[in-house]
């Protein structure tokens, strides 16, 4: 929930690239011209990074994390697979990882959007 490190942000940045190389080539093939290739690029990469850095920073503000006191370990349920009821220890009780999940892609998408008209 929310763990940001040097290798998670790595591996978020290659993510990004090979998905904006992918719709980049896709742009070319559909025989769109370089530019609109290359803001396409541009503008995925950026998005898709921002996004998971987005999911990173609210999965560790406001994404609930509860406390099973039975297991002594953390969950992301109310209920842990014990069955046994948790207390919150972090976060907002009502924003769990599909809310925080939703979130970051409608940001990215978005932000996304916005970055391919301004690269037109």
């Amino acid at each position: 929930s929310g763990a940001v490190s040097a290798t998670g942000t790595a591996a978020s940045a290659a993510g990004a690239i090979l998905i904006a190389t992918l719709a980049a080539l896709g742009a070319a093939a559909a025989l769109w011209v370089d530019a609109a290739a290359s803001g396409i690029f541009s503008a995925v990469a950026v998005a898709g990074f921002a996004g998971a850095l987005l999911d990173s920073v609210l999965g560790a503000t406001v994404q609930g994390v509860w406390w099973c006191p039975t297991c002594d370990e953390s969950t992301e349920s109310k209920r842990h697979h014990c069955g046994a009821p948790t207390r919150l220890v972090r976060g907002m009780g009502v924003v769990d990882n599909d809310l925080v999940n939703a979130a970051s892609v409608a940001g990215a998408g978005v932000l996304g959007m916005l970055l391919l008209i301004l690269f037109e």
